[in-house]
């Protein structure tokens, strides 16, 4: 009993976190196919480039956030308060894929408090 209500907490507090990174890529203000100096204009001043060894690493990693993967990408970070936006360019410097997390992780806390399983 005690091990599916922790797992109903988890799958719960996961499908709160993917409503909530919808919702705050959606509110971003960052659309597919925007340059990358509107981006810029959007979440203010410039990004982070993220350094990956390779092309293959940055696949990876691109994959892990659902975005697209394609040769000759760059991604870019943007940190303002507990929101955290990774998005990726082409090539081109246009947006192929935006990635945001805000409060995934409060979330499964909160979660997992509940259950008595964190502090």
């Amino acid at each position: 009993m005690y091990r599916r209500i922790v797992v109903f907490a988890v799958l719960l507090s996961l499908s709160i976190a993917v409503v909530a990174v919808f919702l705050v890529s959606r509110l971003s203000g960052v659309q597919i196919g925007m340059a990358e100096e509107e981006v810029e204009s959007v979440l203010g001043g410039k990004g982070l480039t993220l350094q990956f060894q390779n092309d293959e690493e940055m696949k990876y990693f691109a994959r892990l956030l659902s975005m697209p993967s394609e040769k000759g990408a760059v991604m870019k970070r943007w940190d303002r308060n507990d929101l955290s936006t990774h998005i990726l360019f082409d090539a081109d410097s246009r947006v192929v894929g935006v990635y945001s997390s805000q409060g995934i992780q409060r979330y499964t806390n909160v979660v997992l408090s509940a259950f008595g399983l964190r502090n």
